[in-house]
């Protein structure tokens, strides 16, 4: 059952970057959920997931603020599992970074 809601949220946070409320909420339920979820699952694949989601769906509609927020949240996280997931996480990192040095430029 939680793999699926975590399914769902996933979708989501995939399909539905211009409903601002919708993805506002799911961030909020994602981030609640992540210092639970990461004692859990420590995995690249999980970390890959979420946060690939969360990065594409501010990609897609910069409004999405609250998906960078969870982003860090996750990356905090899952940077304390291990040296692994603190060089997945800076990686990341740098990607959003980057994307987000392109769009003040292009404003």
């Amino acid at each position: 059952m939680i793999q699926s809601v975590w399914d769902k949220l996933m979708f989501i946070l995939s399909v539905r970057a211009n409903d601002k409320e919708l993805i506002l909420a799911t961030c909020s339920l994602v981030q609640k959920s992540i210092g639970t979820l990461t004692k859990h699952m420590t995995s690249l694949e999980f970390f890959e997931n979420l946060s690939s989601n969360l990065i594409n769906c501010f990609k897609n509609n910069s409004g999405n603020m609250c998906c960078l927020q969870t982003f860090s949240h996750l990356c905090l996280k899952m940077g304390k599992s291990s040296d692994e997931m603190k060089q997945r996480a800076m990686m990341k990192f740098d990607v959003v970074c980057e994307m987000i040095l392109q769009h003040v430029v292009q404003a």
